[in-house]
């Protein structure tokens, strides 16, 4: 309903869990809100996706997106109508939120959710890979992001993913120079720890 009421080409799609629903969309038919089929309703209005999942690097892993539903993130990848932008597992490991920041940086809410949350995660202190933060900035600030050239991302029985580069293809994978990191660790920090404006 929320696409198919949507203006054309206006929807960015940021998947930071399973492909589960997104799978299932591409492979729905027309209904009540919508007579397009679920990759008709996507290419018609979604501009592109953001989406963690994925190992790409030297000693590739069979990422946890991707293994706990290997049925639909093969769907996502090989029926998307658009384009798809990647945050891989290595990428996500290259810039760490810093524990101290977490400790430090939001007393001014009293209880924040997501400091309780690290605290019921693991012992404080501890840095965290920014894997899902990532694919939420790439939409905000691509700029701040090198791409990969275009391919094709296929996902294998045992949940391994293979990036294949091809003019044609429709996927990127997404990457940081360590000036880049830097860049990207400060925004956070800065963003995320801000006091909003009914705290000042």
């Amino acid at each position: 309903r929320l696409l198919a009421e949507s203006p054309d080409s206006s929807v960015v799609v940021v998947s930071v869990g399973f492909s589960t629903n997104l799978g299932r969309l591409l492979e729905s038919r027309g209904d009540r809100y919508s007579p397009l089929d679920g990759i008709e309703l996507v290419k018609r209005k979604v501009k592109f996706c953001s989406v963690m999942g994925g190992s790409f690097g030297d000693k590739p892993r069979a990422e946890y997106n991707i293994v706990n539903d290997i049925p639909n993130a093969k769907r996502l990848f090989a029926l998307c109508p658009v384009p798809v932008a990647v945050v891989s597992l290595e990428l996500g490991k290259t810039v760490n939120y810093p524990g101290a920041s977490v400790e430090t940086d939001f007393a001014w809410a009293g209880k924040h959710p997501m400091v309780e949350g690290y605290k019921a995660y693991r012992k404080m202190p501890y840095d965290r890979p920014t894997w899902d933060m990532m694919s939420v900035l790439y939409v905000l600030r691509p700029e701040m992001f090198g791409v990969s050239e275009p391919g094709i991302i296929c996902v294998d029985d045992q949940g391994y993913t293979y990036f294949t580069p091809t003019p044609r293809g429709k996927h990127t994978v997404l990457t940081l120079t360590p000036g880049q990191q830097d860049a990207v660790l400060r925004f956070f920090v800065r963003e995320l720890s801000s006091k909003p404006a009914k705290y000042r």
